[in-house]
Protein backbone atom coordinates (compact mmCIF):
# COMPACT_ATOMS: atom_id res chain seq x y z
CA UNK A 1 0.00 0.00 0.00
CA UNK A 2 3.02 2.36 1.11
CA UNK A 3 4.66 1.58 -2.41
CA UNK A 4 1.99 3.06 -3.94
CA UNK A 5 1.69 6.29 -2.93
CA UNK A 6 -1.51 5.30 -0.94
CA UNK A 7 -1.15 6.97 2.94
CA UNK A 8 -2.28 5.02 5.28
CA UNK A 9 -5.40 6.27 7.70
CA UNK A 10 -6.55 5.43 11.00
CA UNK A 11 -8.65 2.19 9.55
CA UNK A 12 -5.59 0.77 7.64
CA UNK A 13 -3.64 1.19 11.20
CA UNK A 14 -6.32 -0.22 12.93
CA UNK A 15 -7.26 -3.30 10.60
CA UNK A 16 -3.01 -4.13 10.61
CA UNK A 17 -3.04 -4.12 14.72
CA UNK A 18 -6.40 -6.58 14.68
CA UNK A 19 -4.63 -8.59 12.70
CA UNK A 20 -1.05 -8.89 13.91
CA UNK A 21 -2.72 -9.65 17.48
CA UNK A 22 -4.92 -12.38 15.84
CA UNK A 23 -1.81 -13.51 14.20
CA UNK A 24 -0.20 -13.92 18.02
CA UNK A 25 2.73 -11.42 16.23
CA UNK A 26 2.66 -9.22 19.56
CA UNK A 27 5.89 -7.61 19.51
CA UNK A 28 4.99 -6.77 16.01
CA UNK A 29 2.04 -4.87 16.74
CA UNK A 30 3.23 -3.29 19.69
CA UNK A 31 6.24 -2.05 17.33
CA UNK A 32 3.63 -0.31 15.26
CA UNK A 33 1.14 0.51 17.81
CA UNK A 34 4.42 3.02 19.54
CA UNK A 35 5.55 4.66 17.00
CA UNK A 36 1.69 5.99 16.23
CA UNK A 37 0.35 6.18 19.88
CA UNK A 38 0.87 9.86 20.10
CA UNK A 39 -0.79 10.96 17.11
CA UNK A 40 -3.57 7.89 17.88
CA UNK A 41 -7.41 8.30 18.29
CA UNK A 42 -9.19 6.64 21.00
CA UNK A 43 -10.79 4.24 18.81
CA UNK A 44 -6.78 3.09 17.91
CA UNK A 45 -6.08 2.63 21.90
CA UNK A 46 -9.14 0.84 21.91
CA UNK A 47 -8.07 -1.93 19.12
CA UNK A 48 -4.98 -2.24 20.40
CA UNK A 49 -6.14 -3.00 23.76
CA UNK A 50 -8.75 -5.34 22.60
CA UNK A 51 -6.34 -7.37 20.43
CA UNK A 52 -3.76 -7.81 23.22
CA UNK A 53 -7.21 -9.15 25.54
CA UNK A 54 -8.10 -11.31 22.77
CA UNK A 55 -4.53 -12.67 22.31
CA UNK A 56 -4.45 -13.97 25.95
CA UNK A 57 -1.84 -10.88 26.84
CA UNK A 58 -3.77 -9.09 29.59
CA UNK A 59 -0.43 -7.67 31.34
CA UNK A 60 0.33 -6.19 28.06
CA UNK A 61 -2.93 -4.66 26.96
CA UNK A 62 -2.71 -3.13 30.92
CA UNK A 63 -0.13 -1.89 30.80
CA UNK A 64 -0.13 -0.13 27.48
CA UNK A 65 -3.73 1.47 28.38
CA UNK A 66 -2.67 2.68 32.04
CA UNK A 67 0.31 4.55 30.29
CA UNK A 68 -2.19 6.34 27.95
CA UNK A 69 -4.24 7.56 30.54
CA UNK A 70 -1.13 8.73 32.56
CA UNK A 71 0.15 10.33 29.60
CA UNK A 72 -3.97 11.65 29.14
CA UNK A 73 -4.02 10.72 25.41
CA UNK A 74 -7.57 10.69 24.04
CA UNK A 75 -10.03 8.31 25.40
CA UNK A 76 -13.34 7.86 25.32
CA UNK A 77 -16.07 5.35 26.80
CA UNK A 78 -15.70 2.65 24.46
CA UNK A 79 -11.37 2.67 25.26
CA UNK A 80 -12.46 2.59 29.08
CA UNK A 81 -14.85 -0.26 28.63
CA UNK A 82 -12.21 -2.54 26.92
CA UNK A 83 -9.52 -1.08 28.93
CA UNK A 84 -11.12 -1.61 32.83
CA UNK A 85 -11.88 -5.80 31.81
CA UNK A 86 -8.09 -5.64 30.43
CA UNK A 87 -6.79 -4.75 34.18
CA UNK A 88 -9.50 -7.22 35.50
CA UNK A 89 -8.49 -10.09 33.80
CA UNK A 90 -4.54 -9.19 34.39
CA UNK A 91 -5.80 -9.74 38.20
CA UNK A 92 -5.55 -5.78 38.72
CA UNK A 93 -8.92 -5.11 40.32
CA UNK A 94 -7.94 -2.01 42.05
CA UNK A 95 -6.30 -0.34 39.84
CA UNK A 96 -9.81 -1.15 37.69
CA UNK A 97 -11.74 0.30 39.73
CA UNK A 98 -9.02 3.33 39.76
CA UNK A 99 -9.77 3.94 36.07
CA UNK A 100 -13.63 3.43 36.63
CA UNK A 101 -13.35 6.25 38.80
CA UNK A 102 -11.54 8.31 36.62
CA UNK A 103 -13.30 7.61 33.87
CA UNK A 104 -16.70 9.45 35.84
CA UNK A 105 -14.12 12.22 36.32
CA UNK A 106 -13.53 12.71 32.62
CA UNK A 107 -17.11 13.23 32.64
CA UNK A 108 -17.45 10.37 30.06
CA UNK A 109 -20.45 7.77 30.62
CA UNK A 110 -19.80 4.24 31.78
CA UNK A 111 -21.94 1.23 29.84
CA UNK A 112 -24.34 -1.22 31.45
CA UNK A 113 -21.26 -3.99 31.11
CA UNK A 114 -18.69 -1.26 32.71
CA UNK A 115 -21.17 -1.25 35.55
CA UNK A 116 -21.24 -5.18 35.65
CA UNK A 117 -17.92 -5.66 35.76
CA UNK A 118 -16.89 -3.07 38.47
CA UNK A 119 -19.54 -4.42 40.60
CA UNK A 120 -17.98 -7.66 40.05
CA UNK A 121 -15.02 -7.24 41.59
CA UNK A 122 -15.89 -5.21 43.89
CA UNK A 123 -16.77 -8.28 45.83
CA UNK A 124 -13.49 -10.06 45.58
CA UNK A 125 -11.89 -7.02 47.86
CA UNK A 126 -14.94 -7.11 49.56
CA UNK A 127 -15.45 -3.06 49.55
CA UNK A 128 -19.11 -3.27 50.81
CA UNK A 129 -19.25 0.44 51.18
CA UNK A 130 -18.16 1.01 47.47
CA UNK A 131 -20.76 -1.48 46.37
CA UNK A 132 -23.79 0.61 48.01
CA UNK A 133 -21.98 3.15 46.39
CA UNK A 134 -22.67 1.62 42.82
CA UNK A 135 -25.64 0.32 43.19
CA UNK A 136 -26.81 4.00 43.98
CA UNK A 137 -25.09 4.79 40.92
CA UNK A 138 -26.49 2.14 39.06
CA UNK A 139 -30.14 3.23 40.36
CA UNK A 140 -29.95 6.54 38.99
CA UNK A 141 -28.69 5.50 35.66
CA UNK A 142 -31.08 2.90 35.35
CA UNK A 143 -29.20 0.32 35.04
CA UNK A 144 -30.48 -3.50 36.06
CA UNK A 145 -28.41 -5.66 38.25
CA UNK A 146 -27.32 -9.04 36.50
CA UNK A 147 -28.72 -12.09 38.21
CA UNK A 148 -24.76 -13.24 39.10
CA UNK A 149 -24.44 -9.95 40.78
CA UNK A 150 -27.61 -10.46 42.37
CA UNK A 151 -26.52 -13.97 44.07
CA UNK A 152 -22.79 -12.39 44.53
CA UNK A 153 -24.54 -9.99 46.98
CA UNK A 154 -26.69 -12.89 48.79
CA UNK A 155 -23.27 -14.77 49.05
CA UNK A 156 -21.98 -12.10 50.22
CA UNK A 157 -24.61 -11.91 53.05
CA UNK A 158 -24.79 -8.02 51.60
CA UNK A 159 -28.88 -8.25 53.13
CA UNK A 160 -27.87 -8.19 56.39
CA UNK A 161 -27.01 -4.48 55.63
CA UNK A 162 -30.17 -3.01 55.60
CA UNK A 163 -29.47 -0.35 53.41
CA UNK A 164 -28.95 -2.95 51.13
CA UNK A 165 -32.28 -3.72 51.34
CA UNK A 166 -33.87 -0.82 50.54
CA UNK A 167 -31.44 -0.19 47.42
CA UNK A 168 -32.99 -3.80 46.21
CA UNK A 169 -36.53 -2.58 47.10
CA UNK A 170 -35.67 0.47 45.26
CA UNK A 171 -34.27 -0.97 42.17
CA UNK A 172 -37.54 -3.46 42.06
CA UNK A 173 -39.62 -0.60 42.12
CA UNK A 174 -37.95 0.47 39.01
CA UNK A 175 -37.60 -2.36 37.19
CA UNK A 176 -34.21 -3.11 37.41
CA UNK A 177 -34.35 -6.80 38.63
CA UNK A 178 -35.00 -9.57 36.35
CA UNK A 179 -37.68 -12.38 36.12
CA UNK A 180 -35.40 -14.85 37.92
CA UNK A 181 -34.13 -12.35 41.02
CA UNK A 182 -37.86 -11.38 41.35
CA UNK A 183 -39.07 -15.06 41.43
CA UNK A 184 -36.38 -15.71 43.81
CA UNK A 185 -37.46 -13.07 46.11
CA UNK A 186 -41.07 -13.90 46.41
CA UNK A 187 -40.17 -17.63 48.01
CA UNK A 188 -38.42 -16.11 51.12
CA UNK A 189 -37.48 -12.15 51.67
CA UNK A 190 -33.81 -14.06 53.14
CA UNK A 191 -32.20 -13.90 50.15
CA UNK A 192 -29.58 -16.64 50.49
CA UNK A 193 -32.70 -18.94 49.83
CA UNK A 194 -32.79 -17.82 46.47
CA UNK A 195 -29.32 -18.68 45.97
CA UNK A 196 -30.16 -22.35 46.87
CA UNK A 197 -33.30 -22.31 44.80
CA UNK A 198 -31.44 -21.81 41.61
CA UNK A 199 -28.60 -23.52 42.13
CA UNK A 200 -25.75 -20.87 40.92
CA UNK A 201 -23.52 -21.43 43.53
CA UNK A 202 -21.17 -22.40 40.60
CA UNK A 203 -21.77 -18.67 39.38
CA UNK A 204 -20.85 -16.96 42.51
CA UNK A 205 -17.79 -16.43 42.44
CA UNK A 206 -17.14 -16.10 38.62
CA UNK A 207 -14.87 -12.62 38.09
CA UNK A 208 -15.62 -9.88 35.54
CA UNK A 209 -18.67 -12.26 34.81
CA UNK A 210 -19.58 -10.82 31.26
CA UNK A 211 -15.86 -10.48 29.70
CA UNK A 212 -14.83 -13.81 30.73
CA UNK A 213 -17.98 -15.20 28.77
CA UNK A 214 -17.43 -16.25 25.33
CA UNK A 215 -20.11 -14.51 24.27
CA UNK A 216 -19.28 -11.45 25.93
CA UNK A 217 -15.31 -11.25 24.53
CA UNK A 218 -17.44 -11.32 20.81
CA UNK A 219 -19.59 -8.86 22.00
CA UNK A 220 -16.15 -6.89 22.96
CA UNK A 221 -14.43 -7.63 19.59
CA UNK A 222 -17.58 -6.54 18.26
CA UNK A 223 -17.53 -3.12 20.02
CA UNK A 224 -13.73 -1.97 18.81
CA UNK A 225 -14.14 -3.32 15.28
CA UNK A 226 -17.67 -1.03 14.97
CA UNK A 227 -15.01 2.09 15.92
CA UNK A 228 -12.50 1.05 13.45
Amino acid sequence: MIDKGFKPDKHSFAGLLSALCVAKRIDTAVTVYCGLVEKADAHIHTVITNGLIQAGQYHKAAVYFRSVVDKEYPLDSVAYAVGIPAHLRGGRTLEANTLFDKMKDNGLEPNVQTFIMILSSLFKVKDRQTVKQLLKEMINSRIKLSDRNFFNLCNRNFFKDQCCWNLLAEMKDLGLLSTKVLHALSYDRHVESGKANYKHDNEVDIECNLFLDSSCSEDMSDVAVSVC
